[in-house]
């Protein structure tokens, strides 16, 4: 049974603003966030994991942009995989992109980086993909 500090941390709120659909990048990133959800709280996964929000960055909201401008200063990576996975041996960076989409010259860098420290990076296209990477890596038990 997770704790009750797993099963908030796991927690999430629906899109508010139903008329508005989500990207087909969003569309798998949150199904995969969701099968992630699923894991941790069956207790499968054998790491933490975070969405890195770099998508905030695209954002015409001038509030967006603030909070944008004032996470790059903190140490944001612009080009940051989408998640980031950690655990007691390894780590896992991985990158999602719809069917059509390809990596931006910072996403590129970010995964040349991760290379060249040993950090294992991989792109997915769906959620399938991305938890098969999961399980390729020894994350999933």
């Amino acid at each position: 049974m997770p704790s009750i500090n797993v099963v908030r941390l796991m927690s999430w709120k629906p899109f508010r603003n139903r008329s508005k659909h989500p990207r087909p990048e969003q569309e798998i990133c949150v199904e995969f966030a969701n099968r992630l959800r699923a894991l941790e709280l069956d207790g499968k996964l054998k790491c933490v994991w975070t969405h890195v929000p770099n998508e905030i960055g695209w954002s015409p909201n001038k509030v967006a942009q603030t909070l944008y401008a004032a996470a790059k200063a903190m140490g944001m990576i612009v080009g940051t995989a989408d998640y980031l996975f950690l655990a007691a041996d390894c780590s896992l960076a991985l990158e999602a992109k719809s069917k059509s989409g390809t990596q931006h010259d910072g996403q590129k860098d970010f995964e040349v980086w991760c290379k060249s420290k040993g950090v294992p990076y991989a792109v997915f296209k769906s959620a399938d993909e991305g938890i098969a990477l999961l399980k390729q890596h020894g994350m999933i038990s």
